[in-house]
């Protein structure tokens, strides 16, 4: 049994003309910022549509940036995370059947984590030195002239 579409993110499969997913509260969140969106720039409601007038991204593109970003950080989780070995086993073998959201966070970002840079951290007790040099400079103008000095572009 496939869960509800209340419960998926929504998506187009690439062989699928239609959407499948959150689609009704989608619509709703789209009315939402429609309404939201008028009512920044004072615009009458028969106006057409106003997110850009508002510079505010459509929903279907935010809810897709969070899914994006939300599945970066969990395929970017160092090795030594619980995590690690469940979030890379579903990377590797797709389901076909009861899919949860992580799968389908999975098929449509096409994120592939083998070529994502991974940086170790590394942990120092507090009393440490840092083998790094830090200058703040006093005014504007004073960062700009270190900066100058420092940063020579050629």
């Amino acid at each position: 049994m496939q869960p509800t579409s209340g419960t998926n993110p929504p998506h187009k499969r690439d062989t699928k003309a239609r959407k499948k997913g959150m689609i009704k509260l989608t619509k709703q969140l789209k009315l939402i910022q429609r309404q939201a969106a008028i009512s920044i720039i004072r615009a009458m409601r028969t106006t057409a549509s106003n997110e850009a007038t508002a510079n505010i991204n459509p929903i279907a593109i935010q809810l897709k940036e969070t899914i994006l970003r939300s599945y970066t950080r969990f395929t970017t989780k160092p090795t030594n995370h619980p995590l690690y070995p469940a979030i890379q086993r579903m990377a590797r073998h797709p389901v076909q059947r009861h899919k949860m959201a992580l799968h389908l966070h999975t098929e449509s970002s096409h994120f592939n984590d083998s070529a994502t840079e991974k940086i170790v951290a590394t942990r120092a007790p507090p009393g440490t030195n840092s083998p790094h040099t830090f200058r703040i400079a006093a005014s504007k103008e004073e960062s700009i002239k270190l900066d100058k000095d420092n940063f020579v572009m050629e």
